[in-house]
């Protein structure tokens, strides 16, 4: 019965090199998902900064129009009570809610802007460990197709070492019966010329 053992290990080996490559492309591939996914986070990120910029501005309008109404009744009040607008403690009043509003209305915007800035760090970052991903994806790939080659390599090497006497020995036997060198001759034109 002829020995099986040579492709029975050489079958291991090349299902060994088959999984090692399947897992290189496996780990690449989960690599650009998380990068797709991390890529996508940033853009949802960067339009949520775009959507506080524009929530903190209309906060501010209202801030201001809060500040035009509350100015407004003051001089109706004032107005109600015998009281002149040009009054110089009436004015002060006025000035005074004039420069709240424009406060609360720059406080407003400044957080927004604030809020905005975090969001698009945060959008940055996102996207810089998607990035990352995806290159460890690739480097992992890399490693296990090295991985492949490698056991590829040590498969051939231990075949070889196992079997490179055996190849002699078959060419003594031949001689012995043939009872003459035996060579083998290459024709003219294959390859190896």
């Amino acid at each position: 019965m002829a020995d099986l053992s040579p492709i029975v290990q050489g079958a291991g080996a090349l299902l060994s090199v088959w999984g090692q490559w399947q897992a290189g492309r496996a780990a690449k591939a989960e690599g650009q998902l998380q990068a797709a996914a991390a890529r996508l986070q940033a853009n949802q990120m960067r339009r949520a900064a775009q959507q506080a910029v524009v929530a903190g501005q209309q906060r501010a309008q209202e801030e201001l129009r809060n500040a035009r109404l509350l100015a407004s009744r003051a001089i109706v009040l004032s107005a109600a009570g015998g009281g002149d607008p040009s009054d110089p403690t009436i004015s002060r009043i006025l000035i005074g809610i004039a420069d709240e509003g424009f406060r609360r209305a720059g406080v407003e915007f400044a957080n927004a802007r604030e809020e905005a800035r975090g969001l698009r760090m945060q959008a940055l970052a996102t996207q810089f460990e998607g990035e990352n991903a995806a290159a460890q994806g690739r480097v992992k790939q890399a490693a296990y197709r090295l991985e492949a080659s490698t056991a590829l390599l040590g498969a051939g090497a231990s075949l070889y070492e196992r079997y490179k006497g055996s190849e002699g020995e078959d060419k003594k036997a031949a001689k012995q019966e043939v009872g003459a060198d035996v060579t083998f001759v290459r024709p003219r034109g294959s390859v190896g010329h």
